[in-house]
């Protein structure tokens, strides 16, 4: 409990970059959530691509930046996020540090879920799973060179 007898809530960064971002598929999950917008940010590292898994993206490591959304959250949301993106199974939750330049201080580390190639790729049927080259396809702009 914290003064005064409330609970005091510890905040987070999530990270999005693709159906949870606004106008996208499945931005009334982020809503529903409470999911406060922050701004739109990129991956501070050029390490990261996007892939194409047909629905829905995953981030992998790669040779890119990375944009997309960032938003503050509810550190115990995170347990109904991970729920909604299939950790440990599809995705897993990491920590990268983020570009927000609408911030004061533009830097900050945040939540992601990166994909978890070792499940869904089986040996030759990589056939509807490809890079994003096109920076305009499906979901929008994801990452820059």
């Amino acid at each position: 409990m914290g003064q005064g007898g409330l609970l005091m809530m510890v905040k987070t960064n999530l990270f999005i970059y693709g159906s949870l971002k606004q106008g996208e598929s499945n931005y009334c999950v982020m809503q529903d959530l409470d999911g406060k917008y922050l701004g739109p940010a990129h991956t501070k590292e050029k390490k990261w691509s996007v892939i194409d898994l047909g629905c829905y993206p995953g981030l992998v490591p790669g040779d890119f930046y990375v944009d997309g959304e960032l938003f503050e959250i509810e550190n115990h949301i995170l347990e109904e996020f991970d729920i909604f993106e299939s950790v440990p199974v599809l995705y897993k939750r990491i920590e990268i540090p983020i570009i927000c330049e609408v911030l004061l201080s533009h830097e900050r580390i945040a939540f992601t879920y990166q994909y978890n190639a070792l499940f869904t790729l089986r040996k030759g049927d990589d056939s509807k799973v490809r890079m994003i080259d096109d920076v305009t396809q499906s979901w929008g702009r994801y990452g820059t060179q």
